[in-house]
């Protein structure tokens, strides 16, 4: 079972690959992944995150990047509409 109680930094080192990766998670999410999310957010979110936690905040990034590259691709499209008719 993963522990619970962690420090900053700590949890990535101590965990295993298995360990960091909660079930269901997607197949494009590593444990590197999973760990690098850990160690850069962190330190920087002020509150104990999880494996769990990370992978969420994985997918909502790739959500997020998705959602601009589709606006991105549109606003290309229409700024070039097609010649055909």
């Amino acid at each position: 079972m993963a522990p619970t109680d962690h420090t900053s930094g700590d949890i990535e080192s101590t965990l295993t690959d298995a360990e960091l990766l909660p079930p269901g998670s997607p197949d494009w999410i590593t444990a590197a992944r999973v760990r690098e999310t850990l160690r850069f957010w962190q330190p920087r979110y002020g509150g104990t995150l999880t494996p769990k936690d990370a992978v969420e905040i994985l997918v909502n990034v790739r959500r997020w990047a998705n959602f601009f590259v589709e606006m991105a691709m549109s606003d290309a499209d229409n700024e070039h509409p097609s010649t055909e008719r």
